[in-house]
């Protein structure tokens, strides 16, 4: 069976993310051809890494300069996509507040965003926390956003969608197929809190849903919680070690990938 294409999103991308850490964990992925997403927070007002999340002043993208060139090349190369990460990462940023409020906040990030990244097209929000309001969702599409969350938030957000997407996770279907500027996946794996025995049966299951899909895999990481040394970071080699070889990975439009 030829397995589809899986689609690599790396959360947490900020002003304090170094190069060298992004080289290190993906480096592999691009020599292999591949491609990685990542979401990218505009202006921070939190710090993550290792140790952990911590409160910062808000810090803008464009604070660091090596990370800003280096996400660059990577688009200009076909080895990266990036989406955007709400605005600051703040809890109810894009839940809470007057459908006004919520497309101000999200255009704001946009705005910054793409002041960052020069000539970088942005054409994905990941919503913070995975959380987005009805409004938050129409304030997405009408800015040209396409989604990648849950179930739940890449369906308006509402009650009945996560009601549906709870139903969907007790029935063992944690993601379903790219449709329409949307890309659903409620899968945590690769930030690796289960058992370490379910990593490769557990995607090589979803994988042959997605063969069967005709549509690629979200797999979501936030890439501060496998660096380090720890048993973490070696599950996610191993992982890492396992798949590259034997699944595609690809942007949400695959024709910013595979130029390099």
């Amino acid at each position: 069976m030829t397995l589809p294409g899986l689609i690599l999103r790396v959360d947490d991308v900020h002003a304090a993310t170094e190069p060298a850490d992004l080289i290190r964990l993906y480096g592999p992925v691009w020599a292999r051809g591949g491609a990685v997403c990542f979401s990218v927070i505009p202006q921070a007002a939190y710090r993550f890494d290792v140790a952990g999340i911590a409160p910062t002043p808000p810090v803008d993208l464009s604070a660091n300069r090596a990370l800003c060139e280096f996400l660059v090349a990577q688009v200009r190369a076909g080895r990266a996509e990036i989406a955007l990460h709400g605005w600051r990462h703040t809890p109810g940023e894009l839940t809470a507040g007057s459908p006004a409020g919520l497309r101000a906040r999200l255009a704001a990030g946009l705005a910054a965003l793409r002041s960052a990244l020069p000539g970088v097209p942005v054409r994905v929000l990941v919503p913070p926390h995975d959380a987005l309001a009805r409004a938050g969702w129409a304030a997405a599409r009408a800015l040209g956003l396409g989604v990648c969350s849950t179930w739940a938030a890449t369906h308006g957000g509402t009650r009945l969608a996560h009601w549906v997407g709870r139903v969907r996770r007790w029935c063992g279907w944690p993601a379903a197929p790219a449709r329409g500027g949307r890309w659903p996946t409620d899968i945590t794996l690769l930030d690796f809190a289960g058992p370490a025995a379910a990593d490769a049966p557990l995607t090589a299951r979803w994988l042959r849903w997605a063969a069967r899909w005709c549509s690629p895999l979200v797999l979501t990481q936030h890439y501060w919680r496998v660096q380090g040394e720890g048993d973490v970071a070696l599950r996610w080699q191993r992982w890492l070690d396992e798949w590259v070889a034997a699944a595609t990975f690809v942007t949400y439009h695959p024709s910013l990938a595979g130029r390099g």
